[in-house]
């Protein structure tokens, strides 16, 4: 019987590196694992980069798991028949929460698969600025820490032994386990695995949550997945390009005071593809696929997630490929399709609590 491993946590977390990370560590191991991922809409960039690996590979699209779950089960129950993996590790969208309730549950009664602890990836950078949110979004990232069997803090690399100690007395209050870890260097990533393919827990409490508090932060996203062509007459660096987008993306959010919950690029010729990521509007751009390194023509596409208005962030992803473009003496096309919108109000299929 394969056994889930569900993942949430908020934007910009590492939760696919994390996901990589883990699915790589597992074989290593000798285990078969296979991934679903999840995204309000199509043309995700994160399904390209893991199902690059050859494992199964699943993708529900159209709404998080807990609205969409007739479609979770049946991505579960598929990549279960198509390689028979151990494990499947199953990565929410990044505004969601209530999981343990609509998802985790559910699945526990409906049987045929084993689940495991529901493990919230946090961004330590994001939780040390956590007074800087809107109430909304503060309220959606506490409520994802606190419906958590474990909390996995990613990017430990990046932080000083004072930051860590911070960090953990900061998340001392939530009941859930916290460890350390960095899904880029693999520290930790040892006793993250043997946690995480542990069997769950079950809790005897449910969380508190007002879904009218919930949708408002939902709400405060632009989501963008848009296509793109990329052309010049000249060779150029594929990972130049991200960089320079990415870069003019937090200079425009910056100057428009738009908080970022994760802007993703990625630009492919054939099987050779360049991805880059940026996370914080006063954070660099993060570069963590360079197959594809010079080119003179390919596609690609962009994966935002923006505090503003949905018109809004299709101007900025507009205006940065424009200043991408002056750098680098390029041409962009924008394809049909991929509009920008804000999430609807969360409507799970399914809501299990312990109260009945």
């Amino acid at each position: 019987m394969s056994h889930v491993i569900p993942l949430t946590g908020f934007l910009g977390a590492g939760k696919t590196t994390t996901v990589r990370a883990l699915a790589h560590y597992g074989e290593s191991k000798r285990h078969r694992v296979a991934v679903v991922t999840n995204d309000q809409d199509g043309d995700l960039i994160d399904t390209l980069v893991v199902a690059r690996s050859g494992r199964a590979v699943a993708e529900v699209t159209g709404g998080c798991f807990c609205c969409r779950y007739d479609d979770l089960r049946a991505a579960l129950d598929h990549v279960a028949a198509q390689s028979a993996p151990r494990y499947i590790l199953a990565e929410s969208v990044g505004s969601c929460t209530d999981l343990t309730a609509t998802v985790v549950r559910p699945l526990e009664r409906d049987g045929g698969l084993g689940v495991g602890p529901l493990i919230a990836v946090v961004d330590p950078i994001r939780l040390l600025s956590i007074e800087a949110m809107s109430p909304s979004t503060r309220y959606l990232f506490e409520r994802q820490l606190l419906d958590a069997d474990l909390l996995a803090v990613n990017k430990c690399d990046l932080l000083s032994p004072a930051s860590i100690a911070t960090v953990a007395e900061r998340l001392a209050d939530v009941p859930a386990r916290t460890i350390f870890y960095s899904a880029r260097t693999g520290a930790g990533l040892a006793e993250l695995w043997n946690l995480a393919t542990e069997s769950r827990v079950a809790r005897t409490t449910d969380l508190e949550i007002d879904y009218d508090e919930y949708a408002a932060a939902e709400a405060e996203l632009a989501w963008l997945n848009r296509r793109f062509t990329l052309h010049s007459a000249k060779v150029i660096s594929a990972r130049d390009w991200n960089d320079a987008f990415l870069r003019s993306v937090a200079e425009h959010c910056t100057a428009s005071d738009f908080e970022i919950g994760h802007v993703k690029v990625v630009v492919r010729r054939g099987e050779l593809l360049a991805k880059a990521s940026l996370t914080h509007r006063d954070g660099a751009p993060q570069h963590d696929r360079t197959d594809l390194r010079h080119a003179t023509a390919a596609v690609g596409i962009v994966n935002a997630r923006v505090a503003c208005e949905p018109d809004e962030v299709e101007a900025l992803v507009e205006r940065s490929m424009e200043a991408a473009n002056r750098a680098l003496d390029t041409q962009t096309q924008l394809l049909p399709g991929g509009g920008a919108f804000a999430p609807a109000a969360p409507q799970p299929t399914h809501r299990v609590l312990v109260a009945g």
